[in-house]
């Protein structure tokens, strides 16, 4: 009750923050909520109140700037439009499954509640440069102080991140601990930290490395792809990181070969061999569920794909707009679906396997919940965003890692649903707001390590 209390005395001062013309302030206090208190808070503090999420004291800020800016909603282009466009398309989904009973409402509700994210747009709708630099300066100062706390906790052994749980010992590399509640920001701090990048500064090299070993104490071989990727990605199209980076993995690879070694062992590992042959015959019924459903490998994610889909063309009658705005702890929802493959999610010590929805792969939820119409509308917005950020890529550093932290998002959306997720698309809609302008603030900005 208290934590409700002080959660509804920020969510006043959020609203007081905003008509006081300090719109920087009151989204500050958003991504406070979105992210369970920079990642602090556990949401099991609540217990059982009507309110049982953090993020819902976000969602009732968001609402009341859309309804303040309604007005400004009618002159969107690019992303934004296309975002308001989804939201709208989900917003006549959920009633479309409430009014043919396909779902209870309370649950139904529950689902749509975490769809706010695509209206995330708004908070930022007239900023100019300067006020998108003014918070983004901080979310970086709070990502940096989280991600050291993140990483702590392999020395203090105990959990300091609230957010998600930290994993299962013995999962890892030769029966090491994988930690899984790595803040979500801290993606973007490893794509910032690499771009600069600056051997002469130890304060560079301090950044990049806790970015480098905060994405490795999760032993998640979607992110270590993700971040190679946008490494050679990045190298490629600009020579000035070449020598950089040369002399910095060298190094490291002399300083740490631990580093090395999580990274063979964790792609050398007998399911990884297998994968291609699952995927290459559909093997769906034989699948090694120990590794496929608890661990979510690759051969998992793409059958699990393909198995919903599958069931879209069987069933005609969904294939359009999907099943609905279902929930997985739905009787109903439960009752109706039974397939193979599942992500295993873990509630007061109770395993439940998720039917309409994936965290292992972020396109499973979008086709099976929303049909084509919403899968097609989930892929315009990443190439409206893609082309955006490319088209300003060249504007200064800032400018860079919006394109490369996307593309991050995108090659991961194999792994995990982080893309759409209510914090990513924050950060992606204040980049995408960032780049717009670029009065009032030096191309250069002011974040440099000499």
């Amino acid at each position: 009750m208290l934590l409700a209390i002080f959660l509804t005395i920020l969510l006043i001062s959020a609203i007081i923050q905003y008509c006081k013309g300090k719109e920087e302030n009151g989204a500050l206090l958003y991504f406070f909520f979105i992210t369970d208190g920079f990642y602090l808070i556990p949401t099991s503090l609540l217990g059982d109140l009507p309110i049982n999420k953090i993020t819902d004291w976000g969602v009732i800020y968001l609402f009341f700037v859309v309804i303040s800016k309604r007005n400004k909603i009618k002159r969107l282009i690019g992303p934004e439009r296309i975002s308001f466009i989804i939201f709208i398309y989900l917003t006549f989904n959920f009633l479309w499954t409430i009014i043919t009973g396909k779902e209870l409402f309370i649950y139904s509700l529950a689902s749509y509640r975490t769809y706010v994210g695509f209206l995330s747009f708004v908070l930022f709708i007239g900023w100019d440069k300067l006020k998108c630099w003014t918070l983004l300066k901080k979310i970086i100062s709070i990502t940096i102080f989280t991600t050291i706390l993140f990483v702590l906790q392999s020395l203090l052994n105990i959990q300091l991140i609230a957010q998600g749980s930290l994993g299962d010992t013995g999962t890892g590399v030769d029966g090491t601990f994988r930690y899984r509640n790595m803040p979500t920001t801290a993606l973007y701090l490893l794509v910032l930290s690499t771009l600069l990048f600056n051997f002469k500064s130890t304060k560079s090299i301090a950044l990049l490395l806790l970015s480098i070993v905060a994405v490795l104490m999760t032993q998640f071989r979607g992110l270590i792809i993700a971040y190679i990727s946008v490494l050679i990605l990045l190298l490629y199209n600009n020579k000035i990181y070449r020598k950089r980076f040369f002399i910095f993995i060298v190094s490291i690879s002399l300083i740490s070969p631990v580093v090395f070694s999580v990274i063979i062992d964790r792609f050398s590992q007998e399911e990884t061999s297998n994968d291609i042959a699952n995927i290459i015959n559909m093997d769906i019924k034989n699948i090694d569920f120990n590794t496929g459903n608890s661990e979510g490998n690759f051969s998992f994610r793409i059958l699990l794909f393909i198995e919903r889909g599958k069931y879209l063309f069987e069933h005609p009658e969904y294939l359009l707009q999907g099943v609905g705005m279902r929930h997985d702890d739905s009787p109903i929802t439960n009752s109706e679906f039974n397939f193979i493959l599942a992500t295993e999610n873990y509630s007061d010590g109770v395993v439940k396997r998720a039917q309409t929805s994936s965290v292992d792969i972020a396109w499973v939820t979008p086709l099976f919940r929303f049909g084509i119409i919403g899968f097609y509308l989930y892929i315009l917005l990443a190439i409206v965003f893609v082309k955006n950020f490319k088209l300003k890529s060249d504007k200064g550093v800032y400018h860079k890692s919006a394109l490369y932290f996307y593309i991050m998002l995108i090659i991961s959306s194999i792994s995990f649903d982080y893309i759409y997720g209510i914090t990513c698309l924050f950060m992606t809609f204040l980049l995408n707001q960032y780049i717009k302008d670029i009065r009032g603030h030096n191309r250069n900005n002011s974040i440099t390590y000499r």
